[in-house]
């Protein structure tokens, strides 16, 4: 919509009148400077709200608040609605006036961004032309969105979507990011059915959607369907079921995208055709993927064979995340890769079946373990600690939103050997970095008496290092709490003197400040709490 009045033209300070003795200052439309000063003054101002979009996570001993914040985009970070003046697209820039729109539509730049809405007040797609037509030769960042709406049903989307995809494909050779986040996964175009061609700049594909409704597509669909090339993709997320249908049904296809760096799938039910997980992991096994995502994805488990790694040399070990995912699922997984060591597995609102946690299938080891929206203190204690191999168990541990990790449970897997095949063994040994987000039932000084406990066993040994024959335990040097509870006094003091850094937060933190130095420290130390500027709790030495 364009807006020509007046009033919503940008000036200098509109003060009419000068000091004594000087002349009235003159009001300056922007609409008045050349055009090419007003192009440059627009591509300024769209440069610095795209730069401002993207920033890294950036969190104490590399522990991200929230796992799930990562930029999807190559480029500059995700679009906001065109309609937010705090964030102004291309569009809502070129919607002031026309002169602005007919300024910009000059400079390719401002379009190699397309952001395409659905649902209410939807793109209309005269305007996608024009914005393809605008950009010229960029490479094009596509986003097809669906603005909010209470609405769980959306009988156009479908055909919608595609004739929007007839509108792209001609564009296909400059395509940089592909990204569908659509109402309905019925609606999502299918590679090898919708989307056709050889997109030879693609680096990101998403696919995906709020409802898990798409429909397996038969052997004779993909038999008339034609090729997607897609070499440079590295990053590849998209539906369970279409995943499948494109790429396992009838015969698993070694050839995915040969550089996918990063794969995700999602939603996957039992009432599918069975997806043997052997199937899926002997094809991911001898591809390009570091980074695998499951998230509420359904297997089929029967397979009862050997791992599908049996060479030492033969090993496949990605970065995991599972998402709503069982206890059989992702023992299996480990299994069948034969206990992988991968640097970093994380589990997200995953679930065990009701029996003792120990009496489960063990599982692989990684470097970092991060667990996340886990309510159940049984699963906590599985996923930590039931490993196949605690020489390699991991060195850090965070928990963000856990309600199941409670006090007993962190001095279980923490705080206090257990007996283990007739000896007495620490679940997790080489743990010295921990970080807790939001774990409501866990006070200091449970964790001061965990931390405690592994301080005095490991100075028992005359603080050995993990490769030495004497060694039992690693202290904990590296502590993260953040709106989780208060620090008490005591074990603040006790925190203060036996770690290398500790960084505290509470609920009502309103802001950072650094706490004094001690001159009593045995270790040289950083101790940095968040606190209310309103707080008696906390006093700085």
């Amino acid at each position: 919509m364009d807006r020509d009045d007046p009033s919503n033209r940008i000036t200098s300070p509109i003060g009419q009148r000068g000091g004594p003795g000087q002349p009235p200052r003159l009001r300056t439309h922007i609409n008045s400077l050349p055009n090419d000063v007003l192009v440059d003054i627009l591509r300024s101002a769209f440069v610095d709200r795209e730069t401002a979009r993207y920033f890294p996570d950036c969190q104490a001993f590399n522990f991200p608040r929230k796992w799930e914040d990562f930029c999807q985009r190559p480029g500059l970070g995700s679009p906001y609605d065109d309609r937010n003046p705090k964030h102004a697209s291309a569009e809502y820039l070129a919607s002031v006036c026309t002169q602005w729109r007919e300024a910009m539509s000059g400079l390719s730049i401002f379009w190699s961004l397309l952001i395409v809405w659905l649902g209410h007040e939807p793109t209309p797609l005269w305007r996608i032309r024009q914005y393809l037509a605008w950009s010229r030769d960029q490479q094009l960042d596509i986003y097809v969105l669906r603005r909010f709406s209470p609405a769980i049903e959306d009988r156009a989307e479908k055909t919608h979507v595609k004739a929007i995809v007839d509108l792209l494909l001609p564009h296909i050779a400059r395509w940089r990011m592909l990204y569908f986040a659509l109402l309905h996964a019925d609606s999502l175009p299918i590679p090898r059915v919708d989307l056709v061609g050889r997109a030879v700049n693609l680096l990101q594909l998403y696919l995906g959607s709020l409802v898990d409704d798409a429909v397996a597509n038969s052997e004779g669909v993909l038999a008339r369907s034609g090729g997607f090339e897609a070499p440079m993709v590295d990053m590849l997320s998209m539906g369970g079921v279409h995943y499948y249908g494109c790429y396992m049904n009838p015969t698993p296809q070694t050839q995915m995208f040969p550089n996918v760096k990063s794969l995700h799938l999602t939603d996957y039910a039992l009432h599918h055709t069975p997806f043997p997980l052997v199937d899926l992991l002997r094809v991911l096994a001898h591809s390009s993927v570091t980074a695998l995502y499951l998230n509420n994805m359904q297997f089929d488990c029967s397979y009862s064979g050997p791992p599908i790694l049996l060479s030492i040399d033969d090993s496949w070990e990605p970065n995991v995340t599972f998402t709503s995912m069982t206890g059989e699922v992702i023992a299996e997984y480990n299994r069948l890769l034969d206990y992988p060591h991968p640097e970093t597995t994380t589990y997200r609102r995953c679930t065990i079946p009701d029996c003792d946690p120990f009496a489960l299938p063990p599982l692989g080891t990684s470097y970092m373990v991060h667990l996340e929206q886990i309510a159940d203190p049984r699963a906590v204690t599985y996923y930590l600690t039931n490993v196949a191999c605690t020489e390699l168990s991991c060195h850090e541990a965070s928990f963000h939103d856990c309600d199941g990790l409670q006090p007993e449970v962190l001095n279980i897997a923490l705080g206090t050997p257990v007996l283990k095949d007739g000896e007495e063994t620490w679940l997790c040994p080489r743990v010295d970095h921990i970080a807790m987000y939001e774990c409501r039932y866990i006070r200091s000084r449970d964790i001061r008496a965990v931390l405690e406990a592994r301080y005095k066993a490991h100075e028992a040994t005359g603080f050995v290092d993990e490769n030495d024959l004497e060694f039992e335990v690693l202290s904990v040097k590296h502590l993260v709490v953040d709106d989780c509870i208060a620090l008490a006094p005591e074990d603040k003091q006790w925190f203060d003197t036996h770690m290398e850094s500790v960084w505290w937060g509470s609920l009502e933190s309103l802001d950072w400040r650094y706490m004094g130095s001690s001159a009593k420290r045995s270790r040289r130390s950083t101790y940095r709490v968040l606190v209310s500027p309103h707080s008696s709790r906390f006093c700085t030495e």
